[in-house]
């Protein structure tokens, strides 16, 4: 189990609980099918794959393609700081066109 403060980190990072819980799995058993993962995060296989999905979406996980089949790999922690870089920046986007967005918003009222 993570710490809470850990897990908080990741939550504002952007990764649902699920999706903390089948990184933290993957981390820990390195190359393994998406239900070994999900098995070991406690979710069910159908959201393993899922959740597989969406952690791919945010460049946090990748299939293995080898001659013995398709193994998934998370990324490595330090990827996190892209996941955030990203994060950082559509944040700066908004903050740059907020006061546009508040003034549309003040006509309407």
């Amino acid at each position: 189990m993570l710490k809470s403060k850990l897990k908080n980190d990741l939550l504002q990072l952007g990764l649902t609980e699920n999706e903390i819980n089948f990184y933290k799995a993957g981390l820990e058993l390195g190359l393994a099918t998406i239900p070994q993962i999900a098995e070991r995060a406690g979710i069910s296989r159908m959201s393993g794959y899922n959740i597989y999905k969406s952690l791919n979406h945010k460049g946090m996980a990748d299939m293995d393609v080898r001659s013995y089949g398709q193994k998934c790999k998370v990324a490595k922690p330090a990827k996190l700081l892209t996941l955030f870089e990203d994060s950082r920046k559509k944040l700066d986007k908004l903050a740059t066109n907020l006061p546009n967005v508040i003034g549309e918003l003040c006509f309407v009222c």
